[in-house]
């Protein structure tokens, strides 16, 4: 319960400072995450970045796949 609290009490900076580089080079998937405090708990904060990450456009999955070429490898 505390983590939680504390992680709804994040300012935006701090919030992006912590999980900005959970998608290395994607701070934006943060950035959408932040938007949609409060979290119910830790497995919440999971499950909302990876709904952002998994809907995105195909455009920003060819833009994230571009930032990171190895992963790019290993999906084909």
């Amino acid at each position: 319960m505390k983590v939680t609290k504390n992680l709804n009490a994040l300012s935006e900076i701090e919030f992006l400072s912590i999980f900005g580089s959970i998608f290395e080079k994607s701070e934006w998937v943060a950035s959408k995450t932040y938007q949609l405090k409060p979290f119910n708990d830790q497995e919440d904060l999971i499950h909302k970045m990876m709904k952002i990450y998994n809907n995105c456009s195909k455009e920003k999955i060819v833009e994230i796949l571009n930032l990171h070429p190895k992963l790019a490898i290993e999906k084909n």
